[in-house]
């Protein structure tokens, strides 16, 4: 009976010694040993400490305050840049066009790559940070060349191959900022409620930058643009002329230096701010093959692939109304003074929602939240088929009410991706978070550039012209069918997808917080049976020795 006693103790003294089977600090890992002597049992503070770790709102804040870059750059980009070709640059519409869809083109090739390289780093300062404070460095300084005219580059063909080489590498550099940036969001907290409020502050602190960089960017260039009508640039004299073409570009120049201060000064913030408490599961040794059927194993994730085809229609809807409500708002409704106004609706809008929608995505779930969301701007469409010219209060009635749809455009995406990781990481073991999140940035930047292309091509059939004042009925009725019928099928796809094929509940350590404290209970009330039989051992006059046989 001794003996079997014995050999049970040791028995569970092996099954608790081990790292998965009880809360022990290991201080003797390197040996391998899975009953060493250096393992302690961890005390009962170790483990509640462990187990309540969560972000405080200081790191929240300045996680959000390191996002806004991309947003405020592009959105900056998207409302200034094509004017600023056309009227400083002085490039053709061709040119213009083939720049902007090669940046999106571009964009969808680098995502993949940069969140393959991302996954092989391994710095002393984490796997993110050094990416977050070297494209700043870099990218900063590209997006202010985008905007600084060469003296050397005079020709139409030496000005399109200039401005093609900086915009294509700024757009690598947003993406080796951004695609570190959202991976940390997973390396933050094993916490649900963590990576949701961490990504709420992302979303509020993009948008509000991006209305405060948007408005800085037009207040400078505002007073010094030069005011045409149907391309005619012609003065009273050729001084005058020289005086405030130098002076407009000067202008340009003070407003990308100030965007281009924000862009570095969040890269610091992030660089200082973020800290990756979530360790990211790679082997070192994983050969290229091996990373290519890891990637695989991603892109087969069914509800991964459930929740990329949803945003990707999304996408394809959001970027078609966004690229054309401009030029809805000016040959459609005839009220083109009202545009800027209307794009300042739509953000302040998103913004003062964020915190609503983070609040829902807690109460009622955050499928419910997508679905509620995507139906608000059904009604609004189908408004834009019936709006007449010149309705003002309807026309700030649809941009209002679609600011809530683009809230949660921009939130849900990186809330529910994370829940997505996590899935993928209980079944296989390894987060991949660098290729989630630059798999979903490729199929985002490859719905806009779908969307341009699609409404470029829409508009070129309708024989739109850039050079004149007054755009034939065609171009009305085609801008009209690009507001409505479009996004609308799009949208009501993404919607039936989430309906009918995403089932992915969030995963929070916290919740399985009661049946880890039972266990744990367990394993520290074993340990201190371990300590005590090594402090104690049984009488070893009792078992039997090493050259006696069992049955003598």
């Amino acid at each position: 009976m001794e003996l079997q006693s014995v050999q049970s103790l040791n028995s569970d003294m092996e099954l608790y010694s081990k790292p998965n089977g009880v809360a022990m600090t290991n201080r003797g890992a390197a040996t391998g040993s899975a009953a060493d002597a250096s393992w302690e049992p961890a005390t009962p503070q170790q483990e509640q400490r462990e187990q309540k770790r969560q972000l405080s709102l200081c790191r929240i804040a300045l996680f959000g305050l390191a996002g806004p870059p991309l947003q405020m750059t592009g959105n900056v980009a998207a409302f200034y840049f094509s004017i600023y070709l056309l009227e400083v640059a002085r490039l053709s519409p061709a040119y213009v066009s083939i720049i902007s869809f090669s940046g999106r083109a571009w964009d969808a090739v680098t995502d993949p790559l940069i969140g393959l390289l991302l996954s092989c780093t391994n710095t002393r300062f984490g796997k993110t940070r050094p990416w977050i404070l070297g494209s700043s460095l870099c990218g900063s300084c590209l997006f202010l060349f985008m905007w600084w005219p060469v003296a050397a580059a005079e020709t139409q063909a030496g000005k399109f191959a200039y401005y093609l080489l900086m915009h294509l590498v700024y757009c690598t550099l947003v993406t080796c900022y951004h695609i570190p940036y959202t991976s940390a969001t997973v390396l933050l907290s094993p916490h649900s409620a963590d990576r949701d409020a961490a990504t709420a502050a992302r979303i509020a602190c993009e948008l509000l930058f991006t209305i405060v960089g948007s408005a800085a960017f037009g207040a400078v260039i505002g007073s010094k643009r030069i005011a045409t009508e149907c391309g005619n640039f012609s003065t009273n004299g050729t001084a005058d002329m020289l005086l405030r073409a130098s002076e407009e570009r000067d202008s340009y120049k003070l407003a990308a230096g100030i965007i281009s201060l924000i862009y570095l000064s969040c890269g610091i913030v992030g660089f200082l701010g973020i800290k990756e408490r979530v360790a990211s599961v790679r082997d070192s040794s994983e050969s290229f093959a091996s990373t290519l059927r890891r990637i695989g194993e991603v892109i087969t994730f069914k509800p991964y692939v459930a929740l990329m085809m949803a945003f990707l229609f999304m996408s394809l809807g959001i970027q078609t109304i966004q690229a054309n409500l401009g030029l809805f708002t000016t040959h459609r409704l005839k009220i083109g003074w009202h545009m800027t106004f209307g794009f300042m609706c739509v953000l302040v809008v998103a913004t003062l929602c964020v915190p609503l929608m983070h609040l829902l995505n807690q109460r009622i779930g955050k499928k419910k939240v997508f679905i509620i969301g995507v139906m608000i701007v059904f009604p609004c469409l189908l408004l834009t088929q019936l709006m007449e010219p010149k309705t003002l209060f309807l026309y700030y009635l649809v941009t209002s009410l679609s600011g809530v749809t683009i809230s949660v455009a921009m939130l849900q995406p990186w809330s529910m991706l994370p829940d997505v990781i996590e899935v993928f990481y209980k079944r296989h073991g390894d987060r991949m978070e660098a290729t989630f999140y630059s798999l979903y940035a490729f199929f985002t930047k490859f719905a806009a550039g779908i969307s341009l292309a699609v409404s470029q091509l829409a508009l070129w059939l309708s024989n739109y012209d850039s050079n004149a004042c007054e755009q034939p009925e065609s171009v009305s009725n085609t801008l009209r069918l690009l507001m409505g019928p479009g996004p609308i099928a799009c949208l009501l796809v993404s919607m039936l997808i989430i309906i009918c094929f995403y089932r992915v509940r969030p995963v929070d350590n916290a919740r399985e917080e009661p049946n880890t404290q039972s266990a744990n209970e367990t394993n520290i009330h074993v340990s201190r049976r371990v300590s005590e039989l090594q402090r104690h051992p049984p009488c070893r006059a009792l078992l039997p020795s090493a050259d006696t046989e069992l049955g003598s």
